[in-house]
């Protein structure tokens, strides 16, 4: 989710697809963002109200991409998991399609930083990873 010289006001939009290649299906799927160890860390990403505030949207189609932006060309639903301050853990991604055995999510990440941050934000830097977990469902009785 690189991103470079935002402004107070300023989002990113990243589009990925999850897949569920296997012949199994989930009971959950869950993101998890965070700083990892040794990388960058600042108030970009310590402050939970005035740092970067992420949103995930789902489109039932690929995502097109219209110079920085992505544009859902299906059916949107918008924040598929809970909005809220871009490092967070355990975070449901809701109904996602990808719970069934070739099933596709396709989201679209935006990150935004609030327009009443202050300069304390200012030249500041952040290193973030996002990982997605899926979890298969219980055995059950056939």
């Amino acid at each position: 989710l690189g991103a470079s010289g935002m402004l107070p006001g300023d989002r990113t939009e990243r589009a990925l697809s999850i897949d569920n290649l296997g012949g199994t299906e989930w009971s959950e799927l869950v993101m998890t963002t965070y700083v990892a160890s040794g990388d960058d860390s600042s108030v970009l990403d310590t402050d939970p109200d005035l740092g970067l505030q992420m949103s995930v949207d789902r489109c039932s189609l690929p995502w097109q991409a219209t110079g920085a932006s992505f544009v859902c060309t299906g059916s949107l639903t918008s924040n598929v998991a809970a909005a809220g301050p871009v490092v967070r853990a355990h975070v449901p991604i809701v109904a996602s399609p990808a719970m069934v055995p070739d099933g596709h999510d396709f989201l679209r990440i935006t990150t935004a930083l609030p327009a009443n941050a202050g300069n304390e934000f200012l030249g500041q830097r952040t290193s973030l990873t996002m990982r997605f977990t899926a979890v298969q469902r219980t055995a059950a009785t056939h």
